[in-house]
C-alpha cells in the first residue's frame, strides 16, 4: 500500500514537471524559428557584424526586448515586413507598416476609453509601450530568381521590397551588412520553400533631406516653373486690371464720338465683334505686340477660351467630344497600367483579361491613335481651307511653304505646354524616388532627365523605352 502511494506520487510529480516544461516552452520564443520566419528578427541576430557601437548597442537592446516580450520591442518588430501570402502569384511587397514605425518613434499613444485602457494594463505594461531610442524605417530591395513565381514580363517583377523598422542610429550601410548576411546564409524559410536565391540590391532609409533639390538640374527646373508661374500671374493681373480697363475706355470714347450714348447707358459694349482669342478689337488700332504675347499667359483668357461655348459656322463640334473621350480613355489606361505595377496579385489582371470590358484596357493604342488622327486631320483641314481662300493661285512651292508654316505653328503651339509637363514629371518622380517605398513604373525620373530632348523633337517613338539606359 505504501509502495503504491510512492509510485502515484512519483507519477504525479513527473506529470507536473512535464506540464511546467510544456507551458514554459509554449510561452518561450524560439529564436531559431523566429529567424526563419521574421526577416527583421533575422537581421537583429547579425548585430555582431557591426562596428558602430551605438547602433550595435541599440540593436542588442531591441533584440532583448523582443526576446523578453517587452511591448515596445514587439511593436517595432510588428511594423517590419514579413513574407505575405501570394508569392507564386507575384506578391513581392513585404512592406510592413512605415507609418506605425514613425508613430513608434514619436512616442504617440492611441487614445482609448478609460475602461479599455485599464483592461489593456492587465495584459501589458503601459510603461513599456515607448522605446528608449528612436526608430527609422528602412527599405531593402532584393532580387530573386524563383521559377515557381508566375512571371508576366513586366519591369521589376522579380524585385522584393522589404520594410524594416530598426534603430535610427543605424546607417543604411549597417542595415545592408546585416541583411546581406541573412541572404548569404539562406536564413529565411520562404527561400527554401520556393527555391529562391536572393541578391541584395539596395538599402534606403526614405529620409527626404531635400539635398536633391540643390542639383543644377533641379534648380533649373524649379527656376523655369517659377518664372512661368510669375509670368502667368502677371499676365492675369494685367488682363484684369490693365488691358480690359483700357479696352473699355476706348469703347466709351468710340461710343461718344459716334453719339451713341444709348449704348453706354445700356451697357451693351460687350456685344462688339471679337477676334478669335475673345479680346475686343479696338478701332483706334492694334495693341502692342508684346502685350499680346503677355496676354497669351493670362489664366483668365485661357480659361474663357477653353470653356467657350459660342458656335461658329465652321466649328467642328464633334472633335471636342472625341478629345474628351480620348483623354478619359488614356487616363483610365494609365490608371490600370501604374496600378497593375504595384498589385499584389498580378496574375489576377491577366485572368480578368478575357472579360469584354477589359478589352478597353487591353487595346490602349487606339486612344493614342485618336490624337494622331486629330492632329493630322486639323493640319490638313487648315491647309485646304487656306488653299481654298487663295483660289488656286499658289504654286507648288507656295503650297509647300504654307504647309510647312502650318506644321511649325502647330509645333510652337504644342511644345511649350508639353515641355512644362515633362519638367513637372521629372521633378515629381525624382521626389517620389526619395520618399516612396515602391519604385515608379518605367523609372521616369532617370530616363526623362536624360532623354527629354527626344520628346521635345517628337522622335521618342524611334527609341524603345527599354533600350534607354
Amino acid at each position: 500500500m505504501q509502495n503504491g502511494k510512492v509510485t502515484s506520487w512519483i507519477w504525479l510529480s513527473l506529470l507536473s514537471l512535464t506540464m511546467i516544461y510544456v507551458s514554459t516552452q509554449a510561452t518561450t520564443l524560439d529564436p531559431v524559428t523566429m529567424r526563419h520566419i521574421l526577416p527583421a528578427y533575422a537581421v537583429l541576430k547579425n548585430v555582431d557584424l557591426l562596428n558602430s557601437s551605438r547602433c550595435r548597442t541599440e540593436v542588442d537592446e531591441f533584440r532583448n526586448a523582443v526576446d523578453n516580450h517587452i511591448l515596445w520591442g514587439l511593436r517595432a518588430l510588428d511594423t517590419s515586413g514579413v513574407p505575405p501570402g501570394g508569392f507564386i502569384s507575384g506578391h513581392n511587397y513585404w512592406l510592413g507598416d512605415r507609418m506605425g514605425c514613425t508613430i513608434l518613434s514619436q512616442n504617440r499613444t492611441l487614445f482609448v476609453s478609460e475602461g479599455k485602457r485599464k483592461n489593456n494594463t492587465i495584459y501589458r505594461n503601459p510603461n513599456e509601450e515607448h522605446p528608449p531610442f528612436e526608430f527609422r524605417f528602412f527599405i531593402g530591395r532584393v532580387r530573386h530568381n524563383s521559377t515557381m513565381q508566375y512571371h508576366q514580363e513586366i519591369p521589376d517583377e522579380d524585385l522584393i521590397t522589404l520594410g524594416l523598422c530598426l534603430p535610427a542610429s543605424c546607417t543604411k550601410h549597417d542595415v545592408a551588412i546585416m541583411l546581406a548576411k541573412v541572404i548569404h546564409n539562406e536564413t529565411l524559410f520562404i527561400g527554401k520553400l520556393f527555391a529562391i536565391n536572393f541578391r541584395l540590391l539596395q538599402v534606403t532609409d526614405l529620409v527626404n533631406d531635400y539635398q536633391w533639390l540643390l542639383s543644377l538640374k533641379m534648380i533649373s527646373i524649379i527656376g523655369i516653373l517659377l518664372l512661368l508661374c510669375t509670368t502667368a500671374a502677371a499676365a492675369t493681373a494685367y488682363d484684369i486690371f490693365g488691358h480690359r480697363t483700357r479696352v473699355n475706355s476706348e469703347n466709351e470714347i468710340i461710343a461718344l464720338q459716334g453719339g451713341n450714348t444709348e449704348e453706354l447707358e445700356n451697357g451693351t459694349r460687350g456685344k462688339r465683334r471679337t477676334d478669335h482669342n475673345g479680346s475686343t478689337l479696338s478701332k483706334s488700332g492694334e495693341q502692342n505686340r508684346m502685350n499680346q504675347y503677355l496676354l497669351c499667359f493670362s489664366l483668365l483668357r485661357n480659361v474663357r477660351q477653353i470653356f467657350k461655348v459660342k458656335e461658329d459656322v465652321e466649328n467642328l463640334r464633334i472633335f471636342h467630344g472625341i478629345k474628351v473621350l480620348g483623354m478619359l480613355w488614356i487616363i483610365l489606361v494609365h490608371l490600370f497600367m501604374f496600378g497593375f505595377h504595384v498589385m499584389a496579385n498580378k496574375s489576377l489582371y491577366y485572368m480578368m483579361g478575357d472579360e469584354i470590358l477589359m478589352e478597353i484596357i487591353n487595346n490602349p493604342t487606339f486612344s493614342v491613335d485618336t490624337f494622331f488622327f486629330l492632329s493630322g486631320f486639323l493640319s490638313s483641314y487648315i491647309f485646304l481651307k487656306e488653299q481654298q481662300k487663295m483660289k488656286g493661285t499658289l504654286s507648288t512651292t507656295g503650297k509647300t511653304k504654307m504647309f510647312v508654316q502650318i506644321i511649325i505653328k502647330r509645333y510652337i503651339r504644342l511644345t511649350p505646354a508639353y515641355f512644362v509637363v515633362i519638367l513637372i514629371a521629372i521633378l515629381n518622380f525624382t521626389w517620389h524616388d526619395h520618399v516612396s517605398a515602391l519604385l515608379p513604373f518605367e523609372h521616369p525620373s532617370a530616363k526623362c532627365s536624360k532623354y527629354w530632348w527626344t520628346n521635345i523633337l517628337y522622335i521618342n517613338n524611334f527609341y524603345h523605352w527599354d533600350d534607354l539606359v
